[in-house]
């Protein structure tokens, strides 16, 4: 085993799966090169954030000239120019009464934000997803994600979700998780309770 990757192995947790363990040292376009010179193509494109290539000219020049002027500040304590004209921009391609914005740090807050936002707006507790979808790690989203098996039965929150089979019209719920004993279940931590509500 390349010492590389044993030293990521120690380090890194075992819950994220590895494609690959390639030691990249920097992005090009469309291209990878790795430590050794090796140019791999792309076809991940950063799992679809870096879509116009990594290290575009003018994406490195406004990320430098941001940082030279202010690196972060919460949007809960002052607001800034470029905060404000992007949420304004955003503004006008979205639909009709969805006219402001929430900046998040990640999809899963994203899909966390959506959560607080539906149940808000609709009084409805329940959550319609579709099998084998992925929606982030943190409590909420994990309870939505059925990726994989461990996903909803390793979180304590409790969201009503309405199971829909991929590329089906009638709805359907998921075939109940039998209960593991705490030492057996496949949980990041034993901590976690099973989520047995399928109700809608």
């Amino acid at each position: 085993m390349p010492d590389f990757e044993a030293r990521a192995r120690k380090v890194l947790p075992s819950v994220l799966g590895h494609y690959t363990w390639l030691s990249i040292e920097r992005g090009e376009g469309s291209w990878l090169v790795t430590t050794d010179g090796r140019r791999v193509l792309d076809m991940t494109c950063g799992i679809a954030v870096t879509v116009v290539g990594h290290s575009h000219p003018r994406v490195v020049k406004a990320v430098v000239d941001q940082a030279q002027r202010l690196m972060h500040i919460s949007a809960g304590v002052a607001k800034y120019e470029s905060s404000v004209a992007l949420a304004e921009q955003l503004a006008t391609i979205t639909p009709q009464g969805l006219d402001t914005v929430f900046f998040g740090n990640s999809g899963a807050e994203a899909v966390e934000g959506a959560i607080k936002l539906s149940r808000q707006t609709t009084g409805r507790e329940a959550i319609i997803v579709f099998r084998g979808g992925f929606h982030g790690r943190t409590v909420g989203a994990a309870t939505l994600t059925t990726s994989k098996a461990q996903y909803p039965r390793c979180t304590s929150l409790r969201i009503r979700t309405r199971w829909r089979a991929r590329c089906r019209k009638r709805t359907t719920r998921r075939p109940a998780q039998p209960t593991a004993s705490p030492s057996s279940r496949p949980c990041w931590s034993t901590r976690s309770r099973p989520s047995t509500s399928r109700r809608s």
